[in-house]
């Protein structure tokens, strides 16, 4: 089961098709201040670390079955 975790909500709206059962609603929680301008720059600096370690997981889950993928191919010739 997935879940959105309200603090570390950025907004990005890609939960919204992903939701299998459509229970996802997104709400303002300013009125003058939207996207990255409503956080603090702490906030924006831990979203930003943890985009890029979701892009670094991507990146080696995907170096990794590349491997796995060449070594069967290498044991079925």
């Amino acid at each position: 089961m997935h879940t959105v975790i309200d603090a570390l909500c950025t907004g990005c709206e890609r939960c919204i098709p992903a939701c299998p059962v459509d229970c996802i609603s997104l709400h303002p929680v300013s009125t003058d201040v939207t996207g990255w301008q409503a956080w603090s720059a702490r906030q924006a600096d831990e979203a930003a670390a943890r985009y890029a370690w979701h892009r670094e997981r991507g990146a080696r889950e995907e170096r990794e079955r590349m491997l796995r993928l060449a070594r069967l191919s290498t044991m079925q010739e």
